[in-house]
């Protein structure tokens, strides 16, 4: 059985989201929009920065997944909340 934790983006998580999407480019891209051909480290940084700010804000909790040895093998996170009907969405992809 693995072992895995789950933690709060943070801003030197760049390099390491960069990564696992780049190395899961074509696979995620049929379902995720935002990876395209042209998914850049800038890219990646934008991400890292908004998921850190909208933490800060409660607009969103996004998490990185990472398993026992210390890799980021995912991202999962809630979104789209709605606290006056108490519900959001719940977003997840791995590599």
């Amino acid at each position: 059985m693995s072992t895995f934790s789950i933690r709060p983006y943070q801003l030197d998580d760049i390099d390491a989201v960069y990564a696992m999407s780049d190395e899961s480019r074509e696979h995620v891209a049929r379902w995720m929009g935002w990876m395209t051909p042209t998914y850049s480290r800038d890219d990646a940084a934008r991400w890292v920065e908004q998921a850190v700010a909208s933490w800060e804000k409660g607009e969103a909790y996004e998490h990185l997944i990472i398993d026992a040895d210390g890799t980021v093998v995912g991202s999962c996170g809630l979104n789209q909340l709605d606290r006056a009907n108490g519900n959001c969405n719940l977003g997840y992809w791995v590599r």
